[in-house]
């Protein structure tokens, strides 16, 4: 059985949810394309692989940064 949960853009005031979620910071905070380019400029921050975005919709952790 699948389970899939709402992921939330971290950044401010940002209404993207789970399919755009597309980047993650070294913190393990995620981000839609928009904001996710904007944090590479301030923290580590880099795209996340399909199935990386699949296993974070399913509420499992990804293995590494």
């Amino acid at each position: 059985m699948s389970t899939t949960i709402t992921v939330h853009c971290d950044g401010c005031d940002c209404t993207a949810i789970n399919e755009a979620i597309t980047y993650i910071d070294d913190k393990g905070y995620v981000y839609c394309t928009r904001h996710g380019v904007d944090r590479k400029s301030v923290r580590r921050c880099r795209k996340l692989t399909p199935a990386e975005q699949r296993t974070i919709r399913s509420g499992e952790p990804i293995a590494k940064y």
